[in-house]
C-alpha cells in the first residue's frame, strides 16, 4: 500500500509538472494539470495519514477535506475544454468552487484547532468529530460522480455534433475519454465504500488498496489520453465556410434528399478520406445547415454514418470485383475512403453485422 501511494505521488507530480509547465499547448492541458495536482494531494495525505506521519505535522490534518469537492469541477472543466465548449468566465468557475469553500468555512474551527485536539480527533475517527464532520464526509462523495455524469453527457452531445460534420473521426475520437470517465465513475462508487469504511468502520487493508488503485488507474488513463495529443476541435472547424456566389443563388432552389443520393452515386465524394459536411454542401451548392437537416430529418441519419455507409458499400463492390479483390482488405478499405483500420472495421461491423473477411468468404461462395 505504501509503495502504491508513493507511486501515485510520483506519477501525478510528474504529470502535473509536464502538463502545466512543459506541454501547456492549450487550456485543456492546464485543466488536466490541476486534476493531477488534486490527485497528488490525495495520495500525499493518504500516505501521511496511514503511515502515522500527520501526527508530526498536525497543522495539515483536515486540510484535504475540500479536495473531492474540487476534483469534480476540474474534470468537468477539462471535458468542456476538450469538447470546445465556450470558455467559462471567472465568476461561473467560482460557483463551482463554492462547495469546497463552504466545507472549509464549516470546518474552520477544526482546521485551526490546537494540535493535540486535531491529533485526538484523527485517531478517534469521524464519529468523535460530531455530526457536522460526518455529514461533510458523506457529502464529499457526491461531487465527483455528479460531475462525471455531467461530463459524460457533454461528451455524448459533442460526439453527435461531430458526427454531423465529419466523416472520419480518428483524430477527434472521444471514446477513450468517455470510457475513462465511466471507469472512474465505477471506481468512485467503490471508493465510496472505501471512505465510509475508513471513517466509520474498522481499518481494512482492502479499502486502502481499492482507494489507491482507483485514483492511480484514473490518473494514468486520463494522462495517456492527454499524451496522445488528440486534435481539439476549434470553433472554426464547426463553422460553415463563407457561401460562394453559386451557393447563394441556389438557396432559393434547395435540393431534396433524392438529389443528394443521386449526387453520391455519380460524384462519389465519399472516396475522399477527409470529407466534411461543408465539403459535400459545397459540391451540392447548398448551405451546410440545409444538408444536415436533410440527412437528419429525411434520411434519418447523421453525416458520419451516411458517408461511411457509402464507403462500406464501395468496399463490398471492390472486394468482389475480379480486378480489385487481389488487394488486401485494408488496401481496398483505404481505396474506399476509410482513413484507418479501426474506423473501417467499426463501420463495416455496424453495417453488415460481421467482420469483412467473413463477409467476403460468404459472398464469394454465393457467386
Amino acid at each position: 500500500m505504501t509503495l502504491t501511494a508513493i507511486f501515485g505521488i510520483i506519477v501525478n507530480l510528474l504529470l502535473f509538472v509536464f502538463f502545466h509547465f512543459f506541454r501547456k499547448n492549450n487550456k485543456a492541458d492546464l485543466s488536466l494539470a490541476w486534476i493531477f495536482a488534486l490527485i497528488f494531494i490525495t495520495f500525499l495525505f493518504n500516505y501521511l495519514e496511514f503511515n502515522g506521519l500527520l501526527i508530526r505535522y498536525p497543522f495539515f490534518i483536515f486540510l484535504d477535506m475540500g479536495v473531492p469537492y474540487l476534483l469534480g469541477p476540474f474534470i468537468y472543466f477539462y471535458t468542456l475544454d476538450v469538447t470546445n465548449h465556450k470558455t467559462i468566465n471567472f465568476n461561473t468557475k467560482i460557483l463551482h468552487f463554492l462547495p469546497a469553500i463552504f466545507v472549509y468555512v464549516m470546518l474552520i474551527d477544526l482546521v485551526f484547532a490546537a494540535p493535540e485536539v486535531k491529533i485526538s480527533l484523527m485517531q478517534l475517527g469521524a464519529q468523535s468529530a460530531g455530526l457536522r464532520f460526518q455529514i461533510i464526509t458523506i457529502l464529499q462523495l457526491l461531487p465527483v460522480p455528479v460531475y462525471l455524469i455531467i461530463s459524460f453527457n457533454r461528451i455524448s452531445y459533442f460526439s453527435d455534433e461531430l458526427k454531423n460534420n465529419f466523416s472520419n473521426m480518428e483524430q477527434l475520437e472521444l471514446r477513450f475519454l468517455r470510457t475513462t470517465l465511466i471507469s472512474f465513475f465505477i471506481l468512485w462508487i467503490i471508493t465510496v465504500i472505501t471512505i465510509l469504511g475508513l471513517n466509520f468502520n474498522s481499518y481494512e487493508n482492502v479499502y486502502i488498496i481499492v482507494f489507491q488503485w482507483g485514483y492511480l488507474i484514473f490518473s494514468l488513463s486520463i494522462g495517456l489520453y492527454g499524451f496522445q495529443k488528440h486534435r481539439l476541435i476549434t470553433k472554426f472547424d464547426l463553422l460553415e465556410p463563407q457561401a460562394t456566389s453559386a451557393q447563394k443563388t441556389s438557396q432559393n432552389e434547395l435540393l431534396d434528399a433524392e438529389s443528394i443520393l443521386k449526387y453520391m452515386e455519380t460524384e462519389q465524394p465519399h472516396l475522399r478520406m477527409e470529407l466534411q459536411l461543408h465539403d459535400l454542401a459545397r459540391g451540392l451548392k447548398i448551405p451546410s445547415s440545409h444538408l444536415s437537416s436533410l440527412l437528419n430529418r429525411d434520411l434519418k441519419t447523421n453525416f458520419f454514418d451516411f458517408i461511411n455507409k457509402y464507403r462500406t458499400e464501395t468496399f463490398c463492390q471492390k472486394a468482389l470485383d475480379g480486378e480489385t479483390n487481389k488487394f488486401s482488405i485494408l488496401a481496398i478499405a483505404y481505396d474506399s475512403g476509410f482513413s484507418s483500420k479501426s474506423a473501417f472495421y467499426r463501420a463495416f461491423k455496424k453495417a453488415k453485422g460481421i467482420n469483412p473477411s467473413l463477409w467476403i468468404a460468404q459472398n464469394c461462395e454465393n457467386q
